[in-house]
């Protein structure tokens, strides 16, 4: 499925290069499968917890549907199997509604954790960490570079914090986001590169990429330089017309439409344009 039609959608404008080059091929699908052995066990949660945020709508969906599909069996105990004996069992119960207070648990202190990393970020800017000042000096950077980019009206630090920065993007002509002004905030880990950015669409976007939680689903080309998140992010508001990819998407609905029927996709564009008017 990840290489389900990938060369069937004309070549795409991509971003400016920012930051320090890099030779990894562009929206390559590699990180979303890395190979185990060259993750740290850290590096290893963090890959875990982006997807879980990427994909939380599809889990939540899949267990309402549970909930509704399995009513008459809550509470009660698994069936043994044939094949199960000799301390080859699964035990366990129908329990969806648990199962979805769990997960509900879990997306808040994911979102907990992401917000409590600029409250950090402070203490380390007011003791000159190295990384604080590493940041700031990628921020200003990354900006100059920018400003010669006319999608772009804005790269600035919330509130002077090297660990939030917002983004402020302006669809360009001819595009699906023509016009659109979209705002986009980039929580950054004080254990960047172990941990990777977190980033979030403020304004209201009906998009394939953007969850209704708001998380921004996009592929870094290099992820361990912030000038290629800037990139990757930029990269997946331009792409018009992305190839049909089932993983590249973290919004059920809006991506049953954009690859649906002719009807469907013209449901999805305008759904698309009206989320863009409210921004």
């Amino acid at each position: 499925l990840e290489q389900g039609f990938q060369n069937s959608s004309p070549p795409r404008r991509t971003a400016p290069r920012v930051g320090q080059e890099s030779s990894a091929e562009e929206d390559s699908d590699e990180e979303l499968e890395p190979e185990p052995g060259l993750l740290t066990e850290s590096k290893f949660r963090d890959f875990c917890k982006r997807r879980f945020l990427w994909y939380f709508e599809f889990y939540q969906n899949a267990i309402e549907k549970g909930i509704a599909d399995e009513s008459r069996r809550q509470g009660t105990p698994f069936l043994q199997m044939p094949f199960e004996g000799y301390g080859n069992v699964m035990d366990g119960d129908w329990n969806y509604i648990d199962l979805q207070a769990r997960l509900l648990a879990l997306r808040d202190r994911l979102m907990e954790e992401t917000h409590s990393w600029p409250v950090e970020g402070l203490a380390l800017v007011n003791q000159d960490a190295g990384i604080a000042v590493k940041l700031r000096g990628q921020h200003e950077q990354i900006a100059a570079e920018l400003k010669a980019y006319p999608q772009v009206i804005d790269l600035s630090l919330v509130d002077g914090n090297p660990f939030i920065w917002r983004l402020t993007y302006v669809g360009r002509n001819e595009s699906k986001l023509e016009g659109g002004i979209i705002k986009i905030k980039i929580y950054i880990s004080p254990r960047h590169p172990e941990e990777q950015p977190r980033v979030f669409v403020e304004s209201p976007l009906y998009h394939i990429r953007v969850s209704k939680l708001g998380v921004l689903m996009y592929l870094p080309s290099h992820a361990e330089e912030i000038g290629q998140h800037i990139e990757g992010i930029i990269n997946t508001l331009e792409d018009d017309n992305p190839p049909y990819n089932p993983l590249m998407t973290v919004n059920p609905e809006a991506a049953a439409l954009c690859w649906g029927s002719e009807l469907d996709r013209r449901l999805y564009r305008r759904k698309l344009r009206s989320s863009l008017e409210e921004s």
